[in-house]
């Protein structure tokens, strides 16, 4: 049994000892932070002037102060109420990293990072990674940015610079996601045992450990392609994405557990004192991650 196939059964075990309808819950308070600032910026249109809102499409003609004003003010609230509600999702990911060790997660801690002390820290991470996606994204999305606009400026060759755009376009959006995947364990890592000085170490640890077990990682997120497929046509997301976020969460804890416990690994016993480290270690990693699993999924299903 593939490495996949064998977390994807032991996540079943986890949602089934009564985390299902918790982790749907959380993931609907997730969507909620993140429909806040949008209902903002809609329920701010009812004050602008309707010259400058044609057929539902917006006339930058009839721009005005007011209507600058207005733009300006729900644009500006929308992000801070967005910035604001981040530590949502921090806790949603330690709710489901909480699910791994005890028969039933906590659903309370998907607002424990709104405690004093640990607010402002959530949400520096997560600004610092969302500004490091937005800046990958400007660098890869640029060139393609740049076809199109020739494209619009020389109508001889617009098809050629159009089919140029869309090429680029595409292998741009590939290593925008190969790139930006190199921080889908910071948030795990905030979360867990793992020992830090800044928000900046979290990012440089979790690019480490993606990059050395990167085929891992995207073998699993390649496996349920299907399912993403499917929820456009029969499974409503609102299943799939708990059902795959608690397998990603878990692949993540092996890999930090493996890390974690190598001599050969810069993470090494991260999750104490350097004098404190423990001497033993797994000679394969890839063993080790294998065992992990199966051993923990037959204990589970034991139970």
């Amino acid at each position: 049994m593939s490495a996949e196939n064998v977390l994807k059964k032991q996540t079943k075990v986890i949602l089934g000892k009564n985390n299902w309808m918790k982790s749907v819950t959380g993931f609907l308070c997730v969507l909620t932070s993140l429909a806040i600032p949008f209902m903002l910026i809609y329920f701010s249109a009812a004050f602008l002037d309707d010259s400058f809102l044609k057929n539902n499409t917006v006339d930058f003609s009839e721009m005005n102060p007011v209507n600058a004003g207005i733009c300006i003010v729900s644009a500006v609230l929308s992000l801070i109420v967005f910035v604001m509600l981040l530590p949502v999702y921090t806790g949603y990911i330690r709710f489901i990293a909480g699910c791994r060790n005890s028969q039933s997660g906590d659903i309370e801690d998907i607002f424990y990072y709104f405690q004093k002390g640990k607010y402002l820290d959530t949400v520096q991470l997560n600004m610092i990674i969302l500004i490091r996606k937005a800046v990958w994204f400007l660098v890869f999305s640029l060139p393609a940015v740049i076809m199109l606009y020739l494209a619009a400026h020389f109508q001889e060759q617009r098809a050629l610079w159009s089919i140029c755009a869309l090429w680029v376009g595409i292998f741009g959006l590939i290593g925008y996601l190969m790139v930006s995947r190199l921080y889908i364990m910071a948030q795990y890592l905030y979360v867990a045992d793992f020992n830090y000085k800044r928000e900046r170490d979290i990012i440089k640890a979790s690019s480490y450990m993606v990059r050395k077990n990167y085929g891992r990682i995207v073998s699993l997120y390649l496996s349920y392609i299907l399912w993403g497929i499917f929820c456009f046509f029969v499974i409503p997301a609102v299943f799939v994405y708990p059902y795959f976020k608690h397998c990603a969460v878990l692949s993540y804890s092996y890999i930090y557990d493996m890390e974690n416990s190598n001599p050969d690994s810069v993470y090494y016993a991260s999750n104490k004192p350097v004098e404190e480290a423990a001497v033993n270690a797994p000679v394969s990693l890839e063993k080790a991650f294998s065992e992990a699993v199966s051993e923990e999924t037959a204990s589970e299903e034991e139970i």
